[in-house]
């Protein structure tokens, strides 16, 4: 393990004993920038991927031995966390590795004792919008021209989970 950082990750039968999800640090952000354009059609910029290494962003990497397989990243304010961007490569997609790293948000946001938690899926992405609603989040409604795409815009839907915050 690398450090107070790093967290151990169980991912069922296709995992392997080194998976573990560690803090992105600069010399992250090529490999994430790779399989962002991998996985994409409109990728975040290098620039946008860095801007999330500052404070009150929750960035992180699953790791399967050196290899980055899947990220996430997520800001924190005034009790509410907003789930940016959830990726995993796409050759390890479909091995419930989304769902390990939206579990793994879902715990630091309630560390940071956020009570709600919020995010946006592209109207088309139905397999997203199916991760999010088994893990117990609810439209709220959508978001007009919020996505780029090849013929303009595309609307996003707006999802929301409300976290049992222990008030002790």
């Amino acid at each position: 393990m690398a450090g107070p950082e790093a967290a151990a990750v169980t991912t069922g039968m296709k995992s392997g004993p080194a998976d573990e999800i560690r803090h992105v640090v600069d010399e992250h952000i090529p490999a994430i920038l790779e399989i962002e354009k991998s996985a994409y059609e409109f990728p975040w910029t290098e620039g946008l991927l860095r801007d999330c290494l500052k404070p009150n962003y929750y960035f992180y990497a699953l790791f399967r031995q050196q290899d980055i397989i899947a990220y996430a990243i997520m800001s924190c304010l005034v009790n509410e966390a907003h789930i940016l961007n959830l990726c995993v490569s796409p050759q390890y997609q479909r091995q419930g590795l989304g769902r390990q790293m939206l579990d793994y948000l879902l715990d630091k946001a309630r560390e940071e004792e956020s009570h709600t938690v919020f995010l946006e899926v592209r109207e088309s992405n139905s397999i997203a919008q199916g991760l999010y609603e088994k893990n117990g989040f609810n439209r709220l409604g959508s978001r007009r021209g919020y996505y780029p795409n090849g013929d303009g815009r595309e609307d996003a839907i707006l999802f929301a989970k409300e976290l049992m915050v222990n008030p002790f």
